[in-house]
């Protein structure tokens, strides 16, 4: 061997070894690099379905407005009509607000009641609706099983009870121990725009008769319309007018595979420009499971869909 053969195999080495490192390099830079593509194209789908939900959520809303005025009457009791447009799907559910139980105005008997029928065992619901009222109220004493500040630090908490009415459904997640299956649970079921301690079962959306229903099976009979007269008994009226609010959701997915779900709260309102003014617009994750869809192609078609 030459003297030089050491030094060309101490330089054949290091080649490798670089060879080894850019090639380490390019594959890393390659994985970069392909998931920064595929997070541009998960948040294209995602702003496309979110442009798609808002595109049609503000027709609902004008839709609405004509139904005040005498137009067709579009159903407002939370059934779930299901329609397609370019190849996308979306699910449309409109409630009239006085459908709803309102957090601020309902009496705790009826809050206790819709947490039963969610899945809540008696004894905890009757509980976490006294700790909603406590979160509303103005006083620092708690209700029976409810819970006003000492009781938020005993459970290490670093805030209180609001002790004002609520402004949005969000807030339940503040309120002890509403935990974020319950939330979301109750989500389409309650407001805070409906202002009224009572509940127009005409107007209720199924699932929430379903949940009062089934915390207290004994007091219902066996139709929808039983359920419904008799809970209206106890807890409202059937059969009340539209009221100038209602609760938009609107679910939307995709053929690329673009998934979003639009919640907006319409007020129609003469003085607004469009006729309606927005309360709330908010995104909404797949949370709470709405009653199966109606396929209703001449309410899409009325729709413009």
């Amino acid at each position: 061997m030459s003297p030089a053969a050491p030094e060309n195999g101490f330089v054949l080495i290091a080649v490798l070894w670089m060879l080894a490192l850019l090639a380490v390099l390019v594959l890393a830079l390659s994985n970069t690099v392909r998931l920064d593509v595929q997070a541009k194209a998960n948040l294209t789908r995602q702003a496309q379905a979110e442009a798609l939900a808002d595109g049609v959520t503000l027709s609902i809303a004008a839709r609405i407005v004509e139904q005040l005025a005498g137009q067709p009457a579009l159903a407002n009791n939370g059934t779930v009509i299901r329609c397609n447009l370019d190849g996308a799907t979306f699910d449309v559910v409109v409630t009239d607000v006085a459908g709803l139980i309102d957090l601020n105005a309902a009496p705790v008997d009826l809050l206790a009641r819709v947490i039963a029928g969610i899945g809540v065992p008696a004894a905890r619901a009757a509980s976490l609706a006294a700790a909603i009222a406590d979160f509303r109220d103005i006083d620092d004493e708690p209700l029976p099983g409810g819970a006003e500040a000492k009781d938020y630090r005993a459970a290490g908490m670093p805030f209180g009870p609001k002790n004002a009415p609520f402004e949005t459904v969000e807030e339940l997640d503040q309120v002890l121990a509403i935990t974020p299956a319950v939330l979301n649970r109750l989500r389409g079921l309650v407001t805070v725009h409906g202002r009224s301690p009572s509940l127009d079962l005409q107007h209720a959306p199924p699932a929430l008769v379903a949940a009062l229903a089934a915390s207290n099976p004994a007091d219902i009979g066996t139709t929808a319309e039983n359920a419904r007269a008799q809970l209206a008994a106890q807890f409202g009226a059937t059969g009340g007018g539209l009221s100038r609010t209602h609760a938009v959701t609107v679910s939307v997915a995709t053929p690329a595979g673009g998934h979003f779900r639009r919640h907006a709260v319409i007020e129609v309102s003469n003085g607004a420009a469009l006729g309606f003014a927005i309360r709330d617009w908010s995104a909404w994750g797949a949370a709470w499971e709405p009653e199966p869809p109606n396929a209703q192609a001449s309410v899409c078609a009325t729709l413009g869909f």
